[in-house]
């Protein structure tokens, strides 16, 4: 939602979706954040932001990496 790109794939070994912002404001994380919910319909397991980008991940290692940059 507003994102400005997006990217669907592996990585860290995971199924991933990769969302880029013209810039944190214009994030929704609260749309987010609600994907990867325990109760969600498409598997997401975790869910997170790094400066103007959101990750939703199957894992639980793609997101560490990701803040590790």
């Amino acid at each position: 939602e507003n994102a400005e790109d997006g990217w669907v794939g592996q990585w860290e070994s995971e199924r991933i979706e990769l969302y880029q912002f013209t810039d944190t404001v214009a994030v929704d994380l609260e749309f987010f954040s609600k994907r990867a919910a325990p109760d969600n319909v498409n598997g997401w397991n975790d869910a997170c932001i790094h400066k103007n980008i959101i990750l939703l991940s199957k894992g639980h290692n793609a997101c560490q990496t990701l803040k590790q940059l």
